[in-house]
C-alpha cells in the first residue's frame, strides 16, 4: 500500500490493474508458503509428504525473494503479470503433487498384504474370551431404562481392537445391529469432520461426508422427534426452525441416527476405538449424540455404547482418557434428568496376557517353546 501512495503522488494516478495483479500475486506466493507450512507441520508417518512441504516452502521463500527484488523494481502490470506467470504454475504444480502423493499414501495403506507370523495365528480365547467377556457381559449388563456407556481402557497392543472385531460375528448372530468408528492419530487439512461417526454410520445413512441433514427432518418418526422437541425445547414448528438454524447440524445428524436405529427394532451396540486420539470436534460430537440418544426410550434400552482408551501414564495424547470420559459424563448426568449408566467392559487386568507365549507356543510350531 505505501508502494502504491508514493506512486500516486509521483504520477497522479492510480494504477488499478497493477495493484490487482498485486494482491494476487501475493495471495498465491502465501498460499503456497502456508499450504507448505501446514504440511510440514502436521504429525504425519509419510516422510515424502514432509519432502514436498519443505520444497514448497524453499520454492516459496526463493519467489518472495524474486518478487521483491524483481517484481518491485517497476510498478506496472506487465511486470506483475510476468511475475504471475511464473510463479502460479510452481504453486499449481506443488498442489498438485500433493495431492498425487496423498493418493500414492493412500492406496498404500489400502493395498498392503504384509503379513506377520503373528497375524496367522487364530484368536487365542485364553488370553480373553470375546464372546464371553465382551458379548454376554453387554448382554446381560444392558439396562431397561438407562443408556448404557461401557469402557475398556488398556495398554497399547494387549488386544482392544481383536477382541472387539472377534466379537463381532456374535454380536450380529444374535440380531444385534454393530457399528465401530474409530479415532485417527493422523490428522491434516483434509481430515473428515467427524470421521469416526463418518465410518461407523455412513452405510446407514448411505452418505460419504455429514453436511446439512435438514432437508431429511420430515421423515422422522415420532421418537426421534421427541427427542429433538425434548433438546431444542420448540413447539410444532420445531422442524422448520432447525433448518434455519445452522448451529443445530450435530442435532440433526444425531436425529437421523437415532431415527434409523429406531425403525430397525433391534438391540445396538457402538464401538468407538482410541479416543486418545479423537480430536475436538467429534468428541464434542460424542457427548452431544450421548445426550440425544438418551431422550428417546427405545434407544436408550436397546443401545449400548463402547468407548476404548489406551492405558498410558507416561505419554500425553491429543485425545483424552478414561478419567477424563467418567469426569464428563459425571457432568452430563448432573443435568440431564435420565441418567447415562457407565460401567467398565475390560481393563488391563481382563487379559491373561501371563500365558500367551505358552499359548502362542502351542499354536505354532515357528514360536515353540522348547522343553
Amino acid at each position: 500500500m505505501p508502494l502504491f501512495v508514493f506512486y500516486i503522488i509521483q504520477f497522479e494516478q492510480y494504477p488499478r490493474s497493477a495493484h490487482f495483479l498485486l494482491v494476487i500475486l501475493t495471495f498465491v506466493i502465501a498460499d503456497l508458503i502456508a499450504r507448505s507450512y501446514f504440511q510440514f507441520t502436521t504429525k504425519s508417518k509419510h516422510r515424502n509428504l514432509k519432502t514436498q512441504a519443505v520444497a514448497g516452502l524453499v520454492v516459496g521463500i526463493l519467489a518472495m525473494i524474486f518478487f521483491n527484488t524483481h517484481a518491485l523494481t517497476k510498478i506496472s502490470t506487465e511486470v506483475f503479470l510476468s511475475n504471475l506467470i511464473f510463479v502460479a504454475p510452481i504453486s499449481l504444480i506443488h498442489w498438485s503433487i500433493g495431492k498425487y502423493i496423498d493418493k500414492l499414501n493412500k492406496k498404500k495403506l489400502e493395498t498392503s498384504t504384509e503379513k506377520t507370523l503373528l497375524s496367522d495365528l487364530k484368536f487365542i480365547t485364553n488370553v480373553i474370551n470375546p464372546q464371553r467377556d465382551i458379548y454376554e457381559v453387554i448382554n446381560n449388563k444392558i439396562s431397561d431404562s438407562y443408556l448404557n456407556v461401557m469402557l475398556i481402557d488398556a495398554p497399547m497392543g494387549i488386544g482392544k481392537t481383536r477382541s472387539i472385531m472377534e466379537a463381532k460375528s456374535t454380536f450380529i448372530e444374535n440380531n444385534w445391529n454393530w457399528y465401530y468408528g474409530d479415532c485417527d492419530e493422523m490428522q491434516d487439512e483434509n481430515s473428515v469432520s467427524f470421521e469416526p461417526f463418518l465410518e461407523a454410520f455412513k452405510d446407514l445413512l448411505n452418505i460419504e461426508e455429514f453436511t446439512d441433514r435438514s432437508q431429511h427432518m420430515e421423515n422422522l418418526s415420532g421418537e426421534a422427534v421427541k427427542a429433538i422437541a425434548d433438546i431444542s425445547g420448540a413447539g410444532s414448528d420445531m422442524i422448520s426452525e432447525l433448518k434455519r438454524d445452522e448451529n443445530r447440524s450435530m442435532t440433526e445428524i444425531c436425529i437421523e441416527i437415532l431415527d434409523r436405529l429406531e425403525a430397525s427394532q433391534n438391540k445396538t451396540v457402538f464401538f468407538m476405538e482410541d479416543l486418545h486420539w479423537i480430536d475436538p470436534e467429534s468428541y464434542a460430537f460424542l457427548k452431544h449424540f450421548m445426550k440425544t440418544v438418551n431422550r428417546s426410550e427405545f434407544i436408550r434400552r436397546n443401545l449400548c455404547i463402547v468407548l476404548t482408551t489406551r492405558n498410558d501414564k507416561l505419554n500425553k495424547y491429543r485425545g483424552v482418557s478414561s478419567k477424563k470420559i467418567l469426569e464428563d459424563l459425571s457432568l452430563i448426568n448432573q443435568n440431564v434428568e435420565i441418567k447415562i449408566l457407565v460401567e467398565d467392559l475390560l481393563n488391563e487386568e481382563s487379559f491373561n496376557v501371563r500365558d500367551f507365549i505358552s499359548h502362542v507356543s502351542n499354536q505354532n510350531e515357528q514360536f515353540k517353546i522348547q522343553d
